[in-house]
Parts: C-alpha cells; sequence; structure tokens
C-alpha cells in the first residue's frame, strides 16, 4: 500500500472512531447539565375549547421559544378520563405531568394520592407568593397540591327585547319579580320564562342552575359547616324552582337538556331567561347577532338584603404524582401562573387569585358585557364553595333524582331537602 493510500485509510479510520466516541458520549454517558437535552411535558387538561382559539398553544409557544429543548404537549382528558389513566396507567404511554383541573376535582384527587406535594418545589425554586394561591382561607390546605387560574361566574342572562315587549325596564331583582316576569313571559310552546340544563352529561348544571340559587339567599357550604340541606333558605330555594316548574315557566325536559341546548333556547328567544358561565356571551352573539340581551345577578331571595353572592367554577393545575419530569414541570406550572390574566382574558373570566386587575376589560373591545360582568364580580361576593367537599359526584346524582321527584309532585321541596340530607349523610 502506498504512502498515500495509507494516509486515507487512517484518515477514515479515525473518522469512524470519533463518531463512535460522539455517540456513546451523547447517548450513554449521564447528562451533567440538568434538564435533558429534549423533554416532552404532557400537559392534560379540558379546557381548551373554553378559550379564544389558540390561546393554550400561544403560552406554550412562548414558554417552549424560552426553554429550548422542552416540548409541551395538549392532550384533552375529561375527569373520568384523565382519573382513569392516573389510576391505570398505561405501561405504553408515557403519564400526564401537568393537570389541568376543575375545583370540584381536587377533594378525590388529593384522597387517591394522584397530585403531586407542591411545597418541595416552592422551597427549592421560584416560590409562588402565597397571596396568589387561594386567596379564601378555608382552601387554603390545597394550596399544596394545585394553583388556581381563573375563575368564571355564573350571571342570569335576559333576553332584553322579550322583557320590553312585557312591559319591563329592566331585569328582575328578587325572586318575587322574577316569577312575576317569568310568568308574564311564557307563552307556552313558543317561549318559556326560562331554561335548565340538568343532564347528567353536563358537568356545570347542578351548580350553575341550581347552586346559583341557594348562593343568591346568602347560603354557604364549607368542608367546616358541611351540606345543610335542610337549612331553611336552601328549602326556600327548592319550593322557588318547584313553583317555576309546576306553573309551566320552565321549558321542558330539564333533566335531558345538555348545556347547548340551553344556549340555543335562550339565543333562539324560546328561552326569556337562563343562568349562564360569562363565556357565554360570545356564544351566545355568534349564534344570533341580532339578539339583544343583557346579564345580571342572579335574583335573590327577597329577605336578603346582603351583597349579592356569585357561586364561583374555578380551573387549577398541578402536577401528576406519576409524573417522571416533576421539575420541569413545577417551572412550566409556575410559568403558567404567571400567565394567569392572560387566561383570564382569552377565557373571559377573572384570575384565579382573585386580583381586580386583569385584561378581562381591555379585552372586551366594543362589548360592553365582559366589563358589565367584571364590575358585577368585583362588587359582589364570590367564591368557589365546592373545594374540599368529598363525594360531589354522588351528590350530583343523588341531586338530581330528588329534585325530579319533587318536579314530578312525589316530593314537596321540604321532603326533598329532608332526603337529599339523609342520602348525604348516609355516604360518609
Amino acid at each position: 500500500m502506498d504512502t498515500k493510500k495509507l494516509d486515507w485509510f487512517l484518515f477514515c479510520l479515525a473518522l469512524v472512531v470519533l463518531g463512535a466516541v460522539f455517540f456513546l458520549v451523547v447517548n450513554f454517558l449521564p447528562n451533567q447539565g440538568g434538564a435533558s437535552e429534549n423533554t416532552t411535558l404532557v400537559f392534560a387538561q379540558w379546557w381548551q375549547d373554553e378559550l379564544e382559539k389558540d390561546a393554550l398553544e400561544s403560552i406554550i409557544r412562548e414558554y417552549e421559544a424560552l426553554n429550548p429543548g422542552i416540548t409541551v404537549l395538549l392532550t384533552h382528558r375529561p375527569y373520568e378520563v384523565m382519573a382513569g389513566e392516573l389510576l391505570n396507567p398505561a405501561d405504553e404511554a408515557p403519564p400526564p405531568d401537568i393537570l389541568g383541573l376543575d375545583s370540584h376535582w381536587l377533594y378525590e384527587l388529593v384522597r387517591l394520592e394522584m397530585l403531586e406535594p407542591l411545597e418541595p418545589y416552592k422551597k427549592g425554586g421560584a416560590e409562588l407568593e402565597k397571596a396568589q394561591v387561594f386567596p379564601d382561607e378555608k382552601q387554603g390546605e390545597y394550596e399544596n397540591w394545585a394553583v388556581p387560574l381563573v375563575s368564571f361566574m355564573a350571571p342570569l342572562f335576559y333576553n332584553s327585547a322579550l322583557l320590553e315587549a312585557a312591559g319591563f325596564d329592566r331585569p328582575p331583582k328578587t325572586r318575587g319579580e322574577f316569577l312575576s316576569y317569568a310568568k308574564a313571559l311564557t307563552d307556552p310552546p313558543r317561549v318559556y320564562g326560562m331554561t335548565l340544563a340538568l343532564s347528567p352529561e353536563n358537568p356545570q348544571g347542578l351548580y350553575r342552575d341550581i347552586f346559583s340559587w341557594i348562593w343568591a339567599s346568602g347560603v354557604e357550604f364549607t368542608p367546616e359547616t358541611a351540606l345543610n340541606f335542610t337549612h331553611p333558605a336552601v328549602i326556600e330555594t327548592l319550593d322557588f324552582l318547584n313553583q317555576l316548574y309546576q306553573e309551566g315557566l320552565l321549558s321542558p325536559s330539564p333533566f335531558t337538556k345538555p348545556e347547548e341546548e340551553k344556549r340555543r333556547e335562550f339565543t333562539e328567544g324560546r328561552a326569556a331567561m337562563m343562568v349562564g358561565s360569562v363565556p357565554e356571551i360570545n356564544r351566545i352573539m355568534e349564534g344570533n347577532p341580532a339578539l339583544s340581551f343583557g346579564i345580571s345577578t342572579i335574583p335573590s331571595a327577597d329577605k336578603y338584603l346582603d351583597r349579592p353572592v356569585f357561586g364561583l367554577t374555578t380551573w387549577y393545575a398541578g402536577i401528576s404524582r406519576e409524573s417522571r419530569h416533576k421539575d420541569e414541570a413545577w417551572a412550566f406550572l409556575s410559568f403558567l401562573t404567571g400567565r394567569r390574566s392572560f387566561l383570564a382574558a382569552m377565557a373571559h373570566a377573572v384570575p384565579g387569585n382573585g386580583d381586580e386587575t386583569n385584561e378581562t376589560t381591555v379585552s372586551a373591545g366594543e362589548n360592553f358585557l365582559y366589563a358589565k360582568a367584571y364590575d358585577m364580580y368585583t362588587a359582589a361576593a364570590a367564591a368557589d364553595r365546592f373545594v374540599g367537599i368529598p363525594g360531589l359526584k354522588e351528590l350530583e346524582t343523588i341531586l338530581r333524582e330528588e329534585l325530579k321527584a319533587m318536579f314530578e309532585g312525589k316530593r314537596s321541596p321540604g321532603e326533598a331537602a329532608r332526603t337529599i340530607q339523609q342520602r348525604r349523610e348516609a355516604l360518609n
């Protein structure tokens, strides 16, 4: 072999050896730089369609740009699917790292040890200020498991044109007024005074269409006071709802009606009033741009003279106990919490920390109803009163069954309240 060929052979051999060494270093030696070069975080949530288009995706793109090597995979997981996957993880699928939660799920997720405690991460990294996490002291025990991002309130929606045609120049303020309005507005089957959506497939139906009226009477349910359905104000609320049904003022089939059908009845003018979440404003406008409608506080019990009360539902986020990238998940959760005001604006909600300075009114643009909703929120008493209460899924079933029995005349409001209480206590 001549000298040139030998040199070429040795040069090629050196390239092969160097390539082999590089492969071994990259693939088999420990990473000394902390986070791996390519980490995928799975963000399982159910809110994606509740936000303005691409809102979550824009936050993720922003985070990935600031953190090269981190990819956040967004997946849609209703509670039943998420809980099932956490209880029975599949070996071939990576577990979720960040969980997007509803406040009503927290008790069970903590009880089943599905959430990672956050306290060690707060001490070791970017700590979230306590004032930003569960401002309501009654919810303080959960600050170690999840952080609130945005909260939703549910006002009364009313059809302005129908009210004006019936001779009303403002929405009803009390239950007595509401009954009078509903009687004047109801002309079956063309239009009904109010519509309810209590289908089991509508997880928020009971909280919006039943508990909103209970909160408006000033009743407070907390883990400390338990759920006292025999409270006189609760019985009066059941009596009020039963009167609406018995007098034919509610649109038919409330227990099989999904939320979409309730909104459609209101949008098409077949229901004069409904209780709905603030994001419904945009959906109603898209469904019927010509509809003239407004929002107001939930009519209170006639004897209640304190501040209006709204029950809130809240989106939370936590770290899965099964996550394989908990430090990276904490970093993303901290970033997500810092974008709370943006999320609130994109959901037409309020920041989950109760901060009164957010982008909601700015994002409202020409639509004054979002600004009005925020003004109502700041002037009212509001709380997410189901955080930390056990057995909510079972309670939902009991409530639907007993409300249906009451509407069908099988129970009086007092009997329905006592039966709900007895069945609720039997769960413990």
